[in-house]
């Protein structure tokens, strides 16, 4: 945790989702980044999907059901719009996650 300035991470809460996300929990998605318009929620990223090929599932902003996308079509699609990405490297254990 100390890579990303923080003691603990948390899961948010139902009302900050919705007031910063306009999503519910269970249906966050990179894609609700695009309803943060007051730029409030820092978006992490694994660095390996920065120029990935292989594609990921996320959901259109509720979780009846999923799309696939190369990570790299992602993350050039969030950063038109712009949307800023904190890259982190994932590898190893994570320590103090609450």
């Amino acid at each position: 945790m100390t890579k990303l300035g923080v003691q603990k991470l948390r899961l948010a809460d139902e009302k900050i989702l919705e007031a910063t996300l306009n999503v519910l929990p269970g249906c966050v998605t990179p894609l609700a980044m695009l309803n943060d318009e007051k730029k409030e929620v820092t978006f992490l990223l694994d660095a390996k999907l920065k120029d990935g090929e292989e594609p990921v599932l996320v959901h259109p902003l509720h979780n009846f059901e999923s799309i696939a996308l190369a990570p790299r079509d992602l993350v050039s699609f969030l950063i038109a719009k712009g949307v800023a990405i904190q890259f982190v490297d994932c590898q190893g254990p994570f320590r103090g996650f609450a």
